[in-house]
């Protein structure tokens, strides 16, 4: 109920905008929709069967049983057709039909005959036309006495009035049932993202679908500027004081003998997984620590690009036995080596779940204190769940406003069903407003520049 509860307020502004449109809908709608007046009448079914007791009351039957059927004789040609006649109506029987109706209350031998028109006074006049011809036709349908003279006649026993006020439209109904019909498909549309498009906003969304921590939010950088770019150049900036917060995360993650490799990994293209991975490891190198940083995006490489460093020669030339580990590395910043993915082989995922990449794991592992593997996305290609099996496990990194929940959670299964083990997940491109700089410089909050005591 709670997520439900959540959906709705996520999407309250659409589904009070769309209420609103509904309304306003309605509202032109009976403004345009010209008026309609009703005309009734009533008429009373008697017989003349007899004087005797017994014989009004097989009379009284005999009359409730064939009410319908002079209820039915109200639409039909016999009695539409003279009244088009007499009133010089430009409309057909079967067109006259559609706006006459008539009904026999249960039990009763009264018919109600009522007419629909644009003219209040034409309303009046067809309604009178029917219920004289209905009399008229029941008269020669009905069966006849020893004198010719029919046993069943109609008596008008409530004549039409000429109608005050118009039916239809009714402006307060059609506004509401506009807001309702609005409210409705807001609601509907809200629940249609939430189980097939709602995209992942905040940390209590990644709760409501796995078990998984959610060990980090990684701020977005500003317009003009890298991520990267961000982290490297301000180490008390918000970037890269959210990725201290993940790499605190991940040391308190009860993993035997601690995270000291892992897999970073998205669902989709573009949520920032390669710039995460390099800036993640330019934190833990800044902490004294020997980091290799490998691109084993084999199929779409970016480490080269975010890093400035040539990819001509990496990952891919090491597995194929082209090059040694010591010729491809090449060192980035202090503590930061990087392994680019080199050429882009014709099998990718050979050469990532092949020997090759098990025994260079175990070789970077005694020569380093921790590696961090870019990989491709898990929807793309099931890399992350071979490399997994070869490091402490995997991050998987879900960009703001973004990836859906359903993109999401079918990458959690694919990791699952290899039995990758998964470290959690940590939110890409958070906003800036949702994390306040605090440092030696005295600036505490969003827009504050003033100094203050600590």
């Amino acid at each position: 109920m709670r997520a439900y509860v959540k959906t709705i307020q996520r999407h309250v502004a659409a589904i009070l905008l769309l209420g609103i449109v509904g309304a306003m809908v309605g509202y032109l709608h009976a403004s345009n929709t010209p008026p309609t007046y009703r005309a009734t009448s009533r008429v009373l079914l008697t017989t003349d069967l007899g004087g005797s007791a017994t014989d009004i009351v097989q009379g009284s039957n005999f009359i409730q049983n064939i009410v319908a059927s002079y209820v039915l004789l109200a639409n039909s040609e016999m009695v539409l057709k003279p009244v088009i006649e007499r009133l010089d109506l430009d409309v057909t029987p079967k067109q006259l039909a559609g706006s006459v109706s008539a009904s026999s209350p249960l039990n009763t031998v009264v018919i109600d005959v009522a007419v629909t028109s644009g003219d209040p006074e034409e309303a009046r006049q067809i309604a009178a036309g029917v219920t004289r011809e209905l009399a008229a036709a029941v008269s020669e349908v009905s069966p006849a006495n020893k004198k010719g003279a029919p046993v069943i006649r109609l008596t008008t026993v409530g004549p039409p009035a000429t109608p005050g006020a118009p039916i239809a439209p009714s402006r307060r109904n059609e506004v509401i049932l506009g807001a309702l019909v609005g409210l409705a498909l807001g609601l509907g549309y809200a629940l249609l993202r939430r189980f097939f498009g709602a995209s992942i906003r905040d940390a209590s969304d990644v709760e409501e679908i796995t078990e998984l921590p959610v060990l980090g939010e990684i701020v977005e950088s500003g317009r003009g500027s890298s991520f990267l770019r961000a982290v490297m150049s301000d180490r008390r900036g918000r970037q890269a004081e959210s990725l201290q917060g993940l790499v605190t995360s991940l040391s308190f993650l009860r993993v035997p003998k601690g995270v000291s490799s892992l897999v970073v990994t998205s669902a989709t293209p573009g949520e920032s997984k390669s710039s995460v991975a390099a800036g993640l490891a330019a934190v833990v190198a800044a902490g004294n620590k020997k980091v290799l940083l490998i691109d084993c995006d084999l199929r779409s490489p970016s480490v080269g690009l975010v890093t400035g460093l040539e990819s001509a020669v990496g990952l891919s030339n090491v597995l194929s036995g082209q090059y040694k580990l010591s010729t491809a590395v090449q060192e980035w910043i202090p503590n930061l080596d990087v392994l680019a993915a080199g050429p882009i082989p014709p099998n990718p995922a050979q050469l990532l779940s092949s020997t090759a990449m098990e025994e260079l794991m175990e070789q970077v592992k005694a020569d380093y204190d921790f590696i961090v593997l870019d990989s491709a996305p898990v929807l793309a290609a099931a890399d992350a769940v071979w490399l997994g099996h070869v490091t402490d496990g995997v991050l998987m990194l879900a960009r703001r406003a973004k990836v859906t929940t359903g993109k999401f959670t079918k990458a959690l299964d694919i990791l699952e069903a290899g039995h990758a083990p998964v470290l959690g997940v940590a939110l890409t491109r958070v906003r800036r407003g949702h994390r306040l700089r605090y440092g030696s410089d005295g600036v505490y909050g969003k827009r504050s520049r003033e100094r203050v005591d600590v």
